[in-house]
Formats: C-alpha cells, structure tokens, sequence
C-alpha cells in the first residue's frame, strides 16, 4: 500500500473505540458517507461457521457486498408464538453473470496524473465493460514521497450499480490501485499480488481510479464491470410467515427483504466463504453483511452484541438517529 501521503489517500473511518461488551463504534467524520452521523458496526470475522439469530422488527434490510465477499443467507420469518425453528440449510455458492464488454480496449492517455487531469472514460451503465491498457512509466519512493507516474481515469455511473475491477500487469513492478469517490478513498488495495481485484456496490456519481508503482514501470491491463443491483426497495422480498427464504451472493452481490412487522421474529443464519462489508453514499458498515437501511438508502442506528451464540437486535437495541 502507498505512503498516506498520496495525493488522495483520505481515512474513511477516523477512530474506533469499543462501545461496550462484544461490539464496535465507529465516530465517522465530516466525509458526508453518512451524513455525519454516528454508525454502530458490528466488526469480526466470521470465519468459525454458520451463526443464527432471531428479533422482532419492522423495515428493509439490504445486503451489500464488496471485495471477494461470498456469502448464503437463509430466512424464516414466523409469528411470535410459533416455536423456533431449527436451521440446517446447506450454503451453496453461485457466481454472478458477467456482462459481455460493449466497446474495445480503451489506450491511457497522457497527461493523467492528477484527479484534475484523469482520463475521462465515460459512463459506465449496469451490463457495460470497458477496458483499458497503458503504461506506469516510471515508479519510485523518495522517503515519503512518491516520485513515479500516476496514471489516473474517470468513469460515472448513472444509476447504482455493481463494479468490479481487475488490474493485471506484466514485470515485477509493485502496482497499488486507489478507487476514489467525492474526495474518499472507498476501496484501496496492495499490489502484493496479482491481478489486483475490487468490487462493490456504488451509489451513481463520479469516480477516480488510480495506479502507481512503488518501484518499477509496468504495462498493465485493467477490465471495469457493472451489473445491475439484484433488486431495489420497490421489488423487496416479502419474507412468508412459516416459509425459508434462500439466497446466495456473491461479489457485488445485493438484495432488498421486506419485514412484517411487530409481531413476527425474522431468524436467519448465514455462511460465508470471504471478503468485508462497505456502504456506500449514505451508508457504512465493515465485516458485517446484514445492514438495516431506510427506503431512500439512510441508515437506521442499531446496535448489535455478537458472541458465537448469535446476535441480539431488539428493544432497548433498536433505534433512529
């Protein structure tokens, strides 16, 4: 990863302190990600099997996934008298479809070294790929400078959308790619291997995607890809009382479910294989892949206890900020 002292490398989440037994709080800043209000995240790893939980809640939940993130969710939604069911669904992994490129390779153009001269490509819609081939001409550090060759490209989305990027390059040159949107880095990854791959769900806007290398020219090839959410607010899941509710996802995977209301508890469990949480525009979690959010996309404060047993979401831990 390069020296913080890139030109854009900004820190979404400025402290973390523990909350209170088993949980997180995350005071974020003034990036406008949410609004300046403060998010209760729930942050471990659930690398140690499947978990369930059971609450009692009205809204809509979506799931959103970033980086290699794989994960199977299973729902029942039941009446508050009917005894707690058993689950035992066998996770089950499937890929999502990847949209056929629409326009050839796309060659870099110089000068594009700063967000102010990036190489404008367009507007990338759900089902497009475009893809690009170019040149770090010179790499290098200088103490904590960087003194080698940004190569830096513009893209905008016009609606929300699933992007997924992948950066191969040839040599042994050590290349770092920044995704930046509204002066925020939202995804960041090292080039300590290859191909570099980012995905996640964003909000419509524009956005920077820039390389460097730390020590060595490198020709490299980059594929951007967008694929339509899975479903929005007006097309939620109703979730049956008594039935399950199945769905597996994958990267840039996202799925609204609608909640009943006072009376019912929703139980579900998930596994998952990989990969962190991100929120985009309006929202943020890390490591967590249930976020409660309001029709128009904001969050509802929550907080969450975890222990291997599961998770608590109800009275005294449900609120709006």
């Amino acid at each position: 990863m390069l020296n913080p002292r890139w030109p854009f490398a900004l820190v979404l989440c400025l402290s973390l302190s523990r909350g209170w037994s088993g949980a997180w709080q995350c005071d974020l800043d003034r990036s406008g990600l949410v609004d300046e209000r403060d998010l209760f995240f729930l942050m471990s790893a659930f690398d140690q099997g499947v978990y369930s939980s059971a609450f009692d809640l009205n809204g809509d939940l979506r799931v959103d996934g970033r980086d290699l993130l794989e994960f199977s969710l299973h729902w029942r939604e039941v009446a508050v008298s009917t005894p707690t069911p058993t689950l035992s669904p066998t996770p089950t992994w499937t890929s999502m479809p990847t949209p056929t490129p629409t326009m050839g390779t796309i060659q870099e153009q110089e000068p594009n070294d700063t967000l102010a001269t990036a190489q404008n490509l367009g507007s990338l819609a759900p089902g497009q790929s475009l893809q690009l081939s170019g040149r770090l001409s010179s790499g290098g550090m200088q103490g904590e400078d960087y003194t080698g060759d940004f190569d830096v490209f513009r893209f905008t989305l016009p609606a929300q959308a699933g992007v997924s990027l992948s950066t191969q390059w040839t040599g042994t040159a050590d290349v770092d790619m920044v995704l930046i949107a509204r002066n925020a880095v939202l995804v960041e990854e090292t080039g300590a291997a290859r191909p570099i791959t980012l995905a996640g769900t964003l909000s419509d806007g524009t956005f920077y995607l820039a390389l460097a290398s730390k020590d060595a020219p490198a020709d490299y090839q980059i594929v951007l890809t967008g694929s339509p959410p899975n479903a929005s607010y007006a097309n939620s899941v109703a979730l049956v009382d008594g039935k399950y509710q199945t769905d597996t996802g994958t990267v840039g995977f996202q799925q609204w479910y609608l909640f009943n209301g006072a009376g019912h508890y929703q139980y579900w469990n998930w596994s998952f294989l990989s990969g962190d949480m991100l929120m985009h525009e309006g929202a943020y979690a890390v490591w967590f892949p249930f976020l409660l959010l309001e029709h128009d996309g904001t969050v509802e404060a929550y907080l969450l206890e975890w222990s291997q047993n599961g998770i608590t979401l109800n009275g005294t831990y449900w609120g709006r900020i």
